[in-house]
């Protein structure tokens, strides 16, 4: 995820990325190091606070620059060239959405962002704020964060950015909304297959040789993976050092180092170095049965 989030600012010249960590995640520090060249810098959110909270982490990083902030569950397509034609404080990208109760929604008039309410209990506007964000002046962010802090304004018991963005907004910041052409969510298990689906369909596909296996594409099977005697596809990831045997596996993602063997997964998500053997089931089913597995 980490990877193709980045793959997506390539389009701009960013001076400097900024990692806001959870207290023990080396594995984000170690992985940029070895995968990328760019100034990287480092911050870590020691209490889990709410993401205006760790976004406060980064206030002696920015300096008052402009800024992007992305949120690290999301990934995105749309023309980031906006943040250079842009006049406004702050750029603020949506997707429409059938449910936004899960996310922040924004309210325009007159071309500019009025009002932002956070994970509505009911659905007033259809507009969800994705996890990516455009600020000319980080220090105006910085500023409003720490007065919602100082003032203990919390929604849900955290203190969330779109309370800083509201207080910015009140304080006559001019703010936009820009539509995203596709917005891939991975905060839930569900949405990180369906966001797979949709990377494995525009062109993030790549099969090495496999040993008497069927491939149902489109399929991503990493270098270093093992596969054999299996069906795989469509919608699967797999990741390097992977060893799959005797398996049939649809819409699932297979992390590395993992070990499936003898098993028959769909919609699944298997972590780095799991063990998943003999998960098949046998059953006898009458007509107009139903038979529902609960894990037992």
């Amino acid at each position: 995820m980490l990877d193709h989030l980045l793959d997506s600012f390539k389009q701009l010249k960013i001076d400097e990325y900024i990692f806001i960590l959870a207290p023990h995640d080396h594995q984000t520090e170690e992985h940029v190091k070895k995968h990328y060249h760019f100034k990287a810098s480092y911050a870590v959110q020691k209490e889990a606070l709410g993401n205006a909270h760790a976004i406060y982490q980064a206030k002696d990083l920015v300096k008052g620059d402009e800024i992007i902030v992305v949120f690290g569950d999301t990934l995105f397509v749309t023309d980031l060239g906006l943040v250079k034609k842009t006049k406004s404080d702050c750029i603020i990208w949506t997707r429409k959405v059938e449910d936004p109760r899960r996310f922040g929604v924004v309210f325009e008039e007159k071309g500019f962002i009025t009002k932002i309410i956070e994970k509505p209990d009911k659905p007033v506007s259809n507009k969800a704020i994705t996890g990516l964000y455009y600020f000319r002046n980080s220090q105006d962010l910085m500023d409003s964060i720490k007065y919602i802090m100082d003032k203990g304004i919390k929604t849900k018991g955290e203190f969330y950015l779109t309370d800083a963005m509201q207080h910015m907004i009140d304080q006559g910041r001019k703010f936009v909304n820009a539509d995203m052409k596709a917005w891939l969510d991975c905060g839930k298990p569900e949405t990180v297959l369906s966001t797979n689906q949709y990377l494995l369909e525009h062109g993030c596909h790549h099969v090495i040789p496999t040993k008497n296996t069927v491939i149902k594409r489109p399929v991503f099977i990493e270098k270093g993976a093992s596969v054999e005697n299996s069906i795989i596809g469509p919608f699967v990831s797999i990741a390097k050092d992977a060893n799959i045997k005797n398996a049939i596996i649809e819409n699932s993602i297979i992390n590395k180092e993992a070990i499936v063997e003898d098993v028959q997964l769909k919609d699944s998500i298997v972590g780095e170095a799991a063990v998943v053997k003999d998960f098949f089931k046998k059953l006898n089913v009458g007509d107009n049965s139903e038979i529902v597995y609960d894990g037992k």
